[in-house]
């Protein structure tokens, strides 16, 4: 959980630094990752929708994470 919660504020910090791609490019690196939880999901997620204004990625992404963490209660309400 700790390798989540250091990789939600760099992706926010890509984003505004490098450009909506290169925080892309992380997040798909990112959930690869074994040690991933739902909250990379959720970051990128509201990064999407909010930030970025793209609400079909926001709902793409929020799908994937679904499938990969339907078992996580705290994944839902998020």
């Amino acid at each position: 959980m700790l390798y989540s919660f250091a990789r939600k504020p760099f992706i926010h910090f890509l984003r505004r630094t490098e450009g909506v791609e290169v925080a892309r490019k992380y997040f798909v690196d990112a959930r690869k990752s074994p040690n991933c939880t739902y909250h990379i999901y959720v970051a990128y997620t509201m990064m999407a929708f909010c930030l970025d204004k793209d609400p079909k990625m926001a709902h793409n992404v929020f799908e994937a994470g679904l499938k990969r963490f339907m078992h996580e209660p705290g994944y839902i309400p998020e």
